[in-house]
């Protein structure tokens, strides 16, 4: 009954924190306009592609933090250019936070418009399972931002839409944009969005995207058997109010993703003497290849609303009230409709395979209602932000043989039928408190310490330092292990586990130079040494390292430039020492090289370029579809092969354009290749990108 009370307080509390704000807008007089200086940046030493093209403004430090006035001046430069790009800005919820008056224009760049899988937008640090929208898993070690409890059912998440990836814009006429990127083997992926602004202080936009592909057998795909089927949708808006006090940013997101498992590829065969079973199969023609499963799938539903407010107390936005409110859900599912064929792919089986066809889950159910409120404000060059943040979240699972015979016995009470279905946590609360202090630097240069307490004993904290040509970090993280380690109830995993909390230090370093009027290098490393890792064994169950662990990765990444042709290296070494429970590969190496410039007398800008990858062999994790995760295996080793795309990008006015042959080398160096054990690679394919923007 208090959880009930506590969770109906919390709602009262949060629709009363939205709506006050509409009371007092009023009663203040507006704010002065300004400008602000460059956020601090964040993630690992990586490159990423660019969200936008960014509008950056530099000091003076003081002023409003979010919307300058500039609408007479985009107004006056749409009437003499035409509405388009420079017209149309968006900002990020994280630069609202921080007070960073940083907006961006829509991408209009031709770097990276080639990438568009999940390995390739994170700069080829993942693995999945060679094919678009499958499961992906990071290679390289980094703690949760979430210091409390988590899910713990990541392997969808690239393919998620959160409210950090969402666009706030600001339009000076009705933007649409079109992209649509076609694949070999049946992969395609269509994103359509929709912005426009219903006055000059209120804007609403929506997006919509979906993704399909078919099943791969090798260098083969088949018609009309699909792999993936997946869809989102997203709703947003963006308020200011006439006295420029109040800002609102909300968000609705809806995620439906479903995957066909095959279990990986199987083929009858005897594997030659000093020769790995992997090695053997990628040998074989695609007609000796099966799936080892067959009409299973796994499909996971998100739906997030999200809201973000704040108020300014003065003139300046020297202090500022804030609040984020976040209620989110998550369901889980895995079938197998073949299961009396599939029986031998399991290794365990909890229910009585004689009484039913169907293995049928819910596994994981996930709700979380959150709630940050604080203050922040500026005084110089200084930022800072405190908050307190409540969570109520709930967990659950179940599974159902057969379900529809299974309902229909269970409700009239047949003793066959177990009722020992389902296990869930109850609901929990989580009490966070937090801060963080920003000062920004000469040169561009900025200071800054955060850190977050939980009452549970979790916390976080971190440093970072950037001036000149170095970047320093320090990072420390205590973190509660996810749901779904501590407790897992499916048809053919099952467990219970009192974990301790993982402690997670990293250090950071890098620094940059110009040994040549050309050339640009930025030698890097990191390090980490975690305690009480949680992981996933070869026996495909949770468990938790007895010792603790290091990391190493030392690396540079270098650009050059010499007339029309530029070139980006990124090259790593990583080594490990203590307990083998994260594996990764030794050398790691990606080689962008490009030749730019305009032809037709400067109608189309034009980028010809190869983007190449590599990483050495190493014991790659498999993967365990009944329950979403990669596991440690000690049999098969994967990589070694030299990835290479071709491609040609153009832009054309609004229109931009991208031609790829995708895995070039495939049959020249080796027949292909597997990143995750019995997941083939995608084949070679000629593919297209698209992207279309219209400003009326």
């Amino acid at each position: 009954m208090k959880n009930i009370l506590a969770l109906i307080s919390c709602i009262f509390i949060s629709v009363g924190c939205l709506l006050l704000p509409f009371a007092l807008e009023a009663q203040v007089d507006p704010a002065k306009k300004g400008i602000e200086l460059q956020p601090l940046e964040k993630g690992n030493l990586s490159n990423k592609p660019k969200t936008g093209n960014n509008n950056t403004n530099m000091p003076p430090p003081d002023g409003e933090g979010m919307d300058s006035d500039t609408t007479k001046t985009a107004q006056s430069a749409a009437d003499t250019l035409g509405f388009g790009p420079h017209t149309t800005t968006f900002l990020r919820e994280t630069d609202v936070l921080y007070s960073i008056n940083r907006s961006y224009n829509p991408d209009t760049s031709l770097y990276l418009f080639h990438r568009y899988n999940a390995v390739e937008l994170n700069d080829f640090m993942s693995q999945d399972l060679g094919n678009l929208g499958m499961a992906t898993r990071p290679i390289f070690y980094d703690a949760p931002d979430m210091i409390g409890t988590r899910l713990g059912l990541s392997v969808f998440d690239h393919y998620m839409r959160t409210p950090e990836d969402v666009r706030y814009f600001r339009t000076l006429s009705p933007f649409t944009e079109i992209e649509f990127s076609q694949g070999g083997n049946g992969r395609s992926d269509l994103k359509v969005s929709f912005s426009r602004n219903v006055n000059s202080r209120f804007n609403v936009a929506m997006a919509y995207e979906r993704r399909s592909a078919n099943r791969l057998i090798g260098g083969l795909s088949r018609r009309n058997d699909p792999s993936l089927t997946g869809q989102a949708i997203e709703l947003s808006t963006r308020y200011i109010s006439k006295n420029k006090r109040y800002k609102l940013l909300t968000t609705l997101l809806f995620n439906d993703h479903s995957v066909t498992e095959s279990g990986g590829l199987t083929a009858d065969i005897e594997v030659p003497e000093g020769q790995s079973f992997l090695d053997s199969m990628v040998q074989l023609d695609d007609t000796r290849l099966g799936f080892k499963l067959s009409e299973a799938e796994s499909r996971q539903i998100r739906r997030t609303a999200h809201f973000y407010q704040q108020y300014a107390l003065n003139r300046r936005e020297n202090i500022a009230l804030f609040h984020v409110f976040d209620y989110s859900s998550q369901d889980n599912y895995f079938t197998d409709r073949n299961f009396s064929q599939n029986q031998g792919f399991y290794d365990s089986v909890y229910f009585d395979p004689a009484n039913s066809s169907i293995s049928q889950a819910r596994f994981a159910t996930w709700r979380v209602l959150d709630n940050k409120a604080g203050f922040k404000g500026k005084a110089g060059n200084f930022r800072y932000n405190t908050y307190m943040r409540y969570r109520i979240y709930d967990y659950g699972a179940n599974f159902i043989v057969d379900s529809l015979q299974s309902a229909v016995r269970l409700a009239k009470g047949d003793p066959q039928v177990s009722l020992d279905t389902a296990v869930s946590i109850p609901l929990n609360n989580e009490l966070f408190v937090g801060g963080a202090l920003r000062y920004f630097l000469p040169n561009n240069g900025v200071a800054e310490i955060s850190g977050e307490y939980m009452t549970e004993g979790a916390y976080r904290a971190e440093a970072y330092w950037r001036t000149g040509r170095l970047q320093l970090r320090y990072k420390r993280s205590h973190y509660l292990p996810s749901a779904v380690v501590r407790s897992f109830w499916g048809n053919h995993h099952r467990w219970q586990n009192e974990f301790e909390n993982t402690t997670a230090d990293r250090i950071e370093a890098a620094y940059g130079f110009n040994p040549l009027p050309y050339l640009s290098v930025s030698p890097f490393m990191q390090i980490d040494n975690v305690q009480n890792l949680v992981y996933f064994d070869s026996a495909q169950q949770a468990a938790q390292a007895k010792s603790s662990l290091q990391m190493f990765r030392i690396g540079t990444q270098a650009a050059a430039q010499y007339g029309y042709w530029n070139a980006k290296l990124k090259l790593m070494y990583n080594h490990r020492e203590g307990e083998d429970v994260w594996r990764m590969p030794t050398l790691f190496t990606n080689l962008l090289i490009t030749y730019d410039r305009m032809l037709f007398d400067s109608v189309m800008e034009a980028q010809f370029g190869v983007d190449f990858h590599y990483h050495s062999r190493y014991q790659a994790n498999a993967y365990s579809p009944a329950s979403n995760q990669f596991y440690l295996q000690n049999d098969e080793r994967v990589g070694g092969f030299p990835l290479a795309t071709l491609f040609f990008n153009f832009k054309v006015k609004r229109v931009l354009l991208s031609l790829r042959m995708w895995n070039v080398l495939q049959g020249v160096t080796a027949a292909n290749f597997y990143d995750t054990p019995f997941y083939i690679a995608q084949p070679r394919a000629f593919e297209i990108r698209i992207n279309w923007l219209f400003f009326d």
